[in-house]
């Protein structure tokens, strides 16, 4: 979150981009959304023509973001909504910022969901800026049917058609630069040097505002007219797009800037990570330093890259409009534009590529935080989450070699320890998918994804759904490893409570009997494992209807909590009143257990 400069009333967040060097007012789009707006109407800048990027709406959208802020709004976001729970996670913070009636700060979804109640009744000014929207669905939910005429919401899109569910948002079609606009904006930036072919240049890459950048940046760096970049360009591989062959010139230029070398390796770092936004700290790890000495060193470069090197040859990656750093922003730190980073991974060697992302990966584990509680750095492991989710995603599987990254895990055991269900269910399905490709579908990474999976569906109130695919799970890892391995006991826990959950209260209790009986063998009865085991298959006799049994069960639970934690120990407390209650119920129904009906009891 940061605090605008010049608006001091007001309060912004999210990685907003910075507005681009001789921007171009694009007066025909502007009056699109003005007038739109004047109807109370929210609008979605969408590509035209199918056109997959590079036109412009993500600036185009900055330019209101940051007219809202000197405006002095009450409230600006932006957030990426392709990461895992980015909407969420932005909508609960903003939440707090405004002090949002209704937030607790301990449940985001609640927090977030607040945010929508404030934004249906304030007076106050606000603005909304979903950027890059791949599905509707990661907006559905956050982009309410109504909310006050005080404010809007603006989302960017690739997507044909409609993107809003509610239907209030009108779309304005973006397209390529007019041949007017792109000799403005290469007059603008060249300074009156770039010669007579400034419209040939135009007309070569299409119009495209990202192409023009792209070459702007590399003759102001090399000091060449618009004539020289042509015949630069011509040495391309013809197989080469717009986007692509100005970014293989300019990477290739900025490799050989002090310090020699170092651009490259750190461009295509930077690359397999989310190009919404990653923290400076990732360049701060050791792993990035050795990766980035290993590939410098391969290539003739220094032998040692320490961070004021990188920091560098970030600088230069910037100048030549590759990426964008804000060293002032420690959450939100380094942007790359989506197609920018698409065509460094095109064009970087399988190993190089994989040695890439890994050292990435190993990096932002480094940094993740431990514990990752909401709401403390609620920001900053939301962006965490986005980054594995964009490396997990990555184009060849590159962090399933040799095996799944322990990054893979982190990012979903957080989503998971959230009980973020949805994103979570998303999340482990896409490593399902992953690991299968790379090393089947019975390696016990992809088994332990597959759990996961199930868990959330259980999470998410979708046991019945869940429960086929927690048996053949089991079934699976029974047979590979054993009914007594860890693994197959942790899905036999899911098991049994997805069962009972589901109303299959016979399966569960012989389920949850399998698993107590697991959990004697190889931890013993005292062991904290199995205690929770037989919590488990009370809570199964229970729901089966035999508290006798029950109690027999969780007599035991009582006894080692109390020891191990004490009376007053949540754990101990509840399972206390699960006793009693047990008892209750064995009364009720004229059981045999002699406390329960004892005076006493």
């Amino acid at each position: 979150m940061y605090r605008s400069r010049t608006a001091p009333a007001g309060v912004w967040m999210g990685p907003l981009p910075a507005q681009a060097p001789a921007f171009q007012p694009r007066g025909d789009l502007r009056a699109g959304v003005d007038a739109a707006r004047a109807e109370g109407r929210d609008v979605v800048l969408a590509s035209a023509d199918g056109r997959p990027g590079g036109v412009g709406t993500t600036q185009l959208a900055a330019w209101y973001a940051h007219q809202a802020v000197r405006d002095r709004a009450d409230l600006v976001v932006w957030v990426d909504p392709t990461g895992p729970e980015a909407v969420m996670s932005a909508f609960a913070m903003a939440a707090a910022l405004v002090g949002a009636p209704g937030r607790g700060e301990t449940d985001p979804e609640e927090d977030a969901r607040a945010l929508l109640d404030w934004l249906n009744d304030t007076d106050r000014t606000w603005l909304i800026v979903f950027d890059g929207i791949t599905d509707p669905e990661q907006v559905a939910e956050w982009w309410p049917q109504r909310h006050s005429p005080t404010g809007w919401f603006l989302a960017t899109t690739r997507l044909p058609g409609p993107i809003a569910s509610s239907g209030r948002a009108a779309t304005v079609e973006v397209g390529v630069f007019s041949a007017q606009e792109s000799r403005a904006y290469f007059t603008a930036r060249l300074a009156g040097v770039g010669g007579d072919a400034i419209d040939d240049v135009a007309a070569r890459l299409g119009q495209l505002p990202l192409a023009l950048s792209h070459a702007a940046a590399y003759m102001v760096n090399e000091g060449v007219d618009c004539r020289e970049y042509l015949v630069r360009l011509a040495d391309q591989s013809p197989d080469q797009d717009a986007v692509a062959a100005g970014v293989s010139l300019a990477a290739e230029a900025a490799n050989g800037q002090e310090p020699v070398g170092l651009a490259l390796p750190l461009l295509r770092l930077a690359a397999t990570l989310d190009p919404a936004a990653h923290p400076g700290a990732i360049w701060d790890a050791p792993e990035v330093a050795r990766y980035l000495a290993d590939q410098c060193t391969a290539t003739g470069g220094p032998e040692y890259v320490d961070s004021a090197e990188a920091a560098r040859a970030a600088a230069v990656l910037q100048a030549y409009g590759l990426l964008s750093v804000d060293p002032m922003n420690p959450i939100w730190t380094v942007r790359m534009h989506g197609d920018t980073a698409a065509a460094v991974r095109a064009a970087t060697p399988t190993t190089v590529h994989r040695a890439a992302a890994q050292a990435a990966a190993d990096a932002v584990l480094r940094i993740w935080p431990d514990p990752d509680d909401y709401p403390d750095g609620a920001a900053y492991v939301a962006v965490l989450r986005g980054n594995a989710a964009v490396l997990a995603g990555q184009e060849g599987d590159p962090l399933w070699h040799p095996e799944g990254h322990e990054l893979l895990f982190r990012a979903g055991m957080s989503l998971s320890m959230a009980e973020l269900h949805d994103a979570a269910e998303r999340y482990w399905r896409m490593l399902v998918d992953g690991g299968e490709r790379v090393l089947g579908p019975e390696h016990d990474d992809v088994l332990g994804a597959r759990r996961h999976v199930a868990t959330a569906m259980v999470g998410q109130g979708r046991a019945d759904e869940a429960l086929p695919l927690l048996r053949r799970l089991v079934a699976s890892l029974t047979e590979a490893n054993g009914e007594r391995d860890e693994t197959t006991l942790s899905a036999l826990e899911h098991l049994a409570v997805a069962a009972t959950a589901s109303g299959q209260t016979r399966e569960g209790v012989q389920v949850a009997e399998r698993l107590v009986a697991g959990r004697n063998a190889v931890d013993g009865p005292q062991d904290e494992k199995t205690l929770k085991a037989s919590w488990i298959l009370a809570t199964c006799y229970r729901f089966d209807g035999r508290p006798d049994d029950a109690i027999t069960s969780i007599q035991p639970v009582v006894a080692g909590y109390s020891a191990m934690w004490g009376l007053e120990h949540p754990d101990t407390w509840a399972v206390r009143q699960m006793l009693a209650a047990l008892r209750a119920e064995s009364r009720a129904v004229g059981g045999t257990d002699p406390k329960a009906h004892s005076a006493d009891a």
